[in-house]
């Protein structure tokens, strides 16, 4: 019953962050032409060329339809099933939170008649940052550039996930810029963009906080490949003796971020199901790719 009940509330928290990540949406950035990022703001390009024919929610699920078809064949079942759900529940509360929440953002945002661009790409980015965030730590995504990064890095196509979403978000603001025919809207729409990006890592990763993994295999060479290649992240090879065989082999040692190991842990399933693998909080990293040294 524990179990039960658990894996209900793991997906009401799931429900809750989609709305949370909606209403960002909704109230701070559709109504005012700020595109966000990802499928999301590709959606939103889409939503407004077609004069808003379509609801927003259904083109954002109509474009994930072949990413999951794609998914389903490469990634299988096991691996969709969380992220269809996550992207149907965000997909299906952008419309039926639209009109009520479009309604808040003209009664109670807009006071007297002012916008500020400004800030609401601040806000939107924000709050949807908070609610998409909360998705990403039970992880699971709402499909997208998530989903496409991992298509793409079982295929054998090494672009990390920053690189996917940097390219991804690229091609967005550029044509937000376009379709607008703005390049201040494109700006307003990059903020939101690295709001949202630094919020989802400030709740994921907290401050100074990452995961540090000792990973034992007979194919460290190959594991050490892809997670330098695929995940962008750095590999320490270390040289030890198993005392109970008397063998040498090497252990690796990598810092990553609470977000990447997940993906780390698959990099390492399919390589090596037999590998031994030590996971480990890291309360503070200095250096390249995390914080810099503040010492006085």
């Amino acid at each position: 019953m524990k179990k039960v009940l658990r894996f209900i509330a793991k997906y009401i928290i799931i429900v809750l962050g989609c709305f949370v990540g909606a209403a960002g949406i909704n109230i701070f950035m559709i109504p005012y032409n700020i595109a966000p990022g990802g499928v999301t703001g590709l959606g939103t390009i889409i939503y407004y060329l077609i004069n808003q024919i379509i609801p927003l929610g259904v083109i954002i699920l109509a474009i994930n339809v072949p990413l999951f078809i794609v998914g389903l064949i490469i990634l299988g079942k096991k691996a969709i099933a969380r992220v269809l759900f996550a992207t149907v529940a965000f997909s299906v509360l952008i419309d039926l939170t639209e009109n009520f929440l479009m309604d808040v953002a003209k009664n109670y945002v807009e006071v007297g008649g002012e916008i500020d661009l400004l800030l609401f790409s601040l806000f939107g980015g924000a709050i949807a940052g908070v609610g998409l965030g909360v998705v990403y730590r039970y992880n699971t995504n709402t499909g997208g550039v998530d989903l496409l990064a991992d298509i793409l890095r079982k295929k054998g196509i090494s672009l990390s996930m920053g690189q996917t979403m940097l390219i991804f978000d690229a091609i967005i603001v550029i044509s937000a810029g376009i379709v607008f025919n703005s390049v201040l809207l494109a700006m307003y729409a990059l903020i939101s963009i690295l709001v949202f990006s630094k919020v989802v890592d400030l709740l994921l990763d907290g401050v100074g906080f990452a995961k540090g993994l000792y990973i034992i295999s007979d194919k460290a060479p190959l594991i050490a490949h892809a997670i330098l290649h695929d995940m962008d992240r750095g590999v320490t090879g270390i040289k030890s003796i198993g005392k109970y065989t008397n063998t040498e082999r090497e252990m690796l040692f990598c810092i990553t971020r609470p977000k990447q190991v997940a993906e780390i842990k698959k990099i390492i399933k399919e390589i090596d199901n037999d590998a031994f693998v030590v996971l480990t909080d890291v309360r503070e990293v200095l250096g390249e790719g995390f914080q810099g040294f503040d010492i006085t």
